[in-house]
């Protein structure tokens, strides 16, 4: 007797991932070209256009985020996770402080390199202003994570 053929319910769930995977990078490369396109014709048309882009790219994003957390390398790949991090980068102050937990969580769990959370941060300090929210950091000296933003009684700077 054959065995029977495995259902989709028996396979890894590789498809998601590579389907992911490929929204997250089309998506990212298309607020890339549009950027490019509103710097090399600079016009009320292509800002427009470029805008319409962001805010499409970063909308999926958050809508990702909000349904599963930020993705992982285990689940995108690399090149998956540089395309969260473009648009994440594209999103607005508001959307950023809100992408941040997630992406700490990621990290944290060793899903995605801290230099994309350390990358966030800088973007969201740069905006507001304020010094760098590391709170969320790898301590290399304890190995450990530091989950609590620094005080300056912990002699933050």
């Amino acid at each position: 007797m054959l065995d029977p053929v495995a259902s989709e319910a028996d396979l890894p769930d590789l498809v998601d991932g590579f389907a992911l995977r490929d929204r997250l990078v089309r998506l990212a490369q298309t607020v890339l070209r549009a950027d490019e396109l509103a710097v090399r014709r600079c016009s009320f048309g292509t800002a427009e256009v470029y805008l319409a882009e962001v805010r499409h790219g970063v909308s999926e994003l958050l809508q990702l985020v909000d349904h599963g957390g930020w993705p992982s390398a285990r689940l995108v790949g690399q090149d998956g996770l540089d395309a969260a991090l473009v648009l994440a980068q594209s999103a607005s102050l508001e959307e950023q402080l809100a992408l941040r937990p997630a992406l700490a969580k990621v990290v944290q769990a060793g899903g995605a390199p801290e230099s994309h959370l350390v990358h966030l941060a800088a973007l969201i300090a740069r905006a507001t202003g304020a010094p760098i929210d590391d709170g969320d950091r790898f301590v290399p000296r304890t190995n450990t994570w530091s989950t609590a933003a620094p005080t300056p009684e912990s002699g933050a700077r």
